[in-house]
């Protein structure tokens, strides 16, 4: 009995793999239980320079939201306060995140790990930039 269930353990660890490159190698909880709830920015990288301290000065208190119905709420207090709505879902077995704007078009982000704390994810952006976005549970 114990022999199955290493060996069922054992199974799911291998099948299941390393979904994201930096992790987590296992969860218990699916990747759309991690992923709804609130995100704030924690870094922000721009070709692999910390540009944090940056970004945080033209979006203070950035937020993503992303909720359970498959809608998300994008928020920044800007200068000119600034809100996005859409709607999410999964691309590539859960290892791509597609905002798709409300009538304005779509962000794809590579996800990069994903935790119930933690969420990395990148994109390239107009510039060809990579913008990695480091975010951590509100």
């Amino acid at each position: 009995m114990m022999r199955s269930a290493a060996l069922c353990l054992t199974a799911l660890l291998i099948l299941g793999g390393c979904r994201y490159e930096k992790g987590p190698k296992f969860s218990l909880r699916s990747a759309d239980k991690r992923i709804v709830r609130v995100w704030v920015m924690d870094k922000y990288y721009d070709n692999g320079v910390d540009k944090t301290d940056y970004y945080k000065s033209l979006f203070p208190g950035y937020k993503l939201e992303i909720k359970d119905d498959n809608n998300y709420t994008l928020t920044a207090e800007s200068i000119i306060p600034f809100k996005e709505t859409g709607t999410w879902e999964w691309q590539e077995g859960k290892t791509k995140l597609n905002l798709r704007k409300n009538g304005t078009g779509t962000n794809v982000w590579r996800v990069l790990r994903l935790t119930a704390k933690e969420f990395w994810a990148d994109q390239v952006d107009g510039n060809g930039h990579t913008i990695e976005y480091r975010l951590k549970a509100d």
